[in-house]
């Protein structure tokens, strides 16, 4: 994690440093004195968007209001933002309070400085669920911003809420929140009719040399399609060391922003499984079955099992493996 302290003056300034002391066991802290800086304030702001989770100005919120403006874009991807006044007396999340965690530090360094939280957010006031926080606390994808907002509106007037989870669900549900099993108003799960998705697809993929990227995306695509799987919940793609550099591979890959795993044919033969074996494939590479081992193997768990057996086409392979998983309301 990376962290942006910005302070402008020297009663500021020694305050920035004791708050770098108190965030260094947890990140990485960079100190600026705006007074003494090599760059535009609005360009140091820049770089900061682009590279830290956290930024902290020590000063008056105007400043800081003014400084972030042109940057702020939306509060699933913007950093959190912090405005800690020059005596130490209150800490102010003013942006991404839930999804950037802006909330949760503000709490933590003002038990440090023995300073105030200023927590404006409805949800933290009325002390009610928060999706954004749940999702973002148990690594969850919220398929649509629009859904969530209402979500929050409707706890907000005082409604129950209905949750139906394909995994398990741990720990006790907030009282704004009930077990349902038809019609859930949040529903999280790997599959496409679900709000919020958890990482826990993997897709293990094999090729002929020379594939294009186009004819792979279509083909991986269209079998995720007729299972349902929503692409938000893939966490990487495996193959096997041979296909590392496959340029069709790869670009696919980079296309989605999907993790590309590769493992040598001795790792993959080590899976312990009933495959879809194959002479010509284990002669030519070194193992009888790639897509499913790999599929297994980029899980790293024991607790891994294959959703989609080997599908087969034109010189491609596929398979699906889904981990086990839950979600904690703790």
């Amino acid at each position: 994690m990376q962290i942006e302290i910005i302070s402008f003056t020297e009663q500021g300034s020694r305050l920035a440093e004791n708050i770098r002391k108190e965030l260094e066991p947890y990140a990485e802290s960079h100190v600026v004195y705006g007074k003494k800086m090599k760059q535009p304030l609005q360009d140091w702001c820049r770089e900061a968007f682009l590279n830290a989770q956290l930024l902290i100005f020590v000063g008056a919120a105007g400043i800081a209001v003014r400084t972030i403006a042109p940057f702020v874009r939306d509060k699933f991807t913007d950093p959190a933002v912090l405005v800690v006044d020059e005596k130490g007396t209150y800490v102010i999340p003013i942006l991404s309070g839930h999804v950037g965690r802006a909330n949760e530090y503000a709490i933590y360094l003002s038990e440090k400085l023995s300073a105030t939280a200023v927590i404006t957010t409805a949800t933290d006031l009325n002390k009610k669920f928060a999706v954004d926080v749940f999702a973002q606390k148990n690594g969850l994808v919220i398929r649509d911003r629009v859904w969530a907002k209402n979500i929050s509106a409707a706890i907000l007037q005082g409604e129950k809420i209905g949750v139906s989870c394909e995994g398990d669900m741990v720990g006790n549900l907030p009282e704004e929140l009930f077990r349902v099993s038809m019609r859930p108003q949040i529903s999280i799960g790997i599959h496409t009719e679900n709000h919020l998705i958890p990482k826990a697809v993997t897709l293990g993929i094999g090729c002929r040399k020379g594939k294009p990227a186009e004819e792979i995306e279509r083909f991986v695509l269209e079998q995720l399609e007729k299972q349902q799987i929503a692409l938000e919940s893939i966490a990487c793609v495996a193959s096997v060391d041979k296909k590392k550099e496959e340029p069709g591979l790869v670009a696919f890959c980079q296309k989605y922003g999907l993790k590309f795993q590769t493992f040598s044919s001795e790792q993959l033969k080590k899976v312990q499984g009933d495959f879809a074996e194959s002479a010509f494939v284990e002669e030519t590479i070194g193992v009888g079955n790639v897509c499913e081992r790999a599929a297994i193997c980029a899980q790293r768990t024991e607790n891994a099992h294959i959703i989609r057996n080997k599908t087969a086409e034109n010189g491609m392979t596929l398979a699906i493996a889904e981990k086990e998983w839950s979600v904690n309301f703790e």
